[in-house]
């Protein structure tokens, strides 16, 4: 039997990794070291009365990104100024936006973002034009000078590859940093 991440492995489709931990499903018992519950024969449960069937909640459920702001009110000018978004609702320590349909939140942090890789993108129609609108409202964007990926004079890259499901060869992107140090892009597939 092989070992991975520590778990006996006997094989089977990976669905993830929680927390570091291998977790598969092949109809069978879930197989990992999440800290849940095991039966009897040792097969692991999520949690007491929650079988594989009833793990697609997240599957159905939004999604939703969470950006660090040490200071939510400077994030709250950079985001109306430099990007013309306003929060559709607040509350003390965090602001909700939403774009397209979906939602992120700027919260209010003591911690500091690394700002190492892309947190949250923006998929586009018309990457040049959004460009070049938040450059004149202000936003750097980064230079990007990596092995097989490189900003051109217009700070746009050509990324090769792309999900299949999108019907795309690759995507142009670009990258800026908000007042918080978090790092976001903004995208166009290319089409096929």
């Amino acid at each position: 039997m092989v070992r991975w991440a520590g778990v006996p492995w006997s094989g089977g489709p990976v669905v993830g990794r929680s927390g570091g931990r291998a977790v598969r499903w092949s109809g069978g018992p879930v197989v990992g070291r999440s800290g849940g519950r095991q039966d009897r024969a040792g097969r692991l449960r999520h949690s007491e009365g929650m079988g594989m069937e009833e793990m697609d909640h997240l599957a159905r459920g939004a999604v939703a990104a969470r950006l660090p702001a040490q200071d939510l009110g400077r994030a709250r000018r950079f985001y109306s100024e430099k990007l013309g978004l306003e929060p559709v609702d607040e509350r003390p320590g965090g602001l909700l936006y939403r774009c397209g349909g979906v939602e992120f939140v700027l919260f209010q942090s003591a911690g500091v973002s690394p700002g190492t890789f892309t947190q949250m993108a923006w998929q586009v129609d018309d990457i040049e034009g959004v460009v070049a609108v938040l450059r004149r409202r202000g936003v750097v964007f980064e230079v990007v000078d990596l092995p097989g990926l490189r900003t051109g004079e217009d700070g746009i890259a050509e990324v090769e590859g792309h999900y299949p499901s999108k019907g795309a060869r690759g995507e142009r992107a670009a990258w800026f940093r908000d007042s918080e140090g978090n790092l976001l892009g903004v995208g166009e597939p290319v089409p096929l």
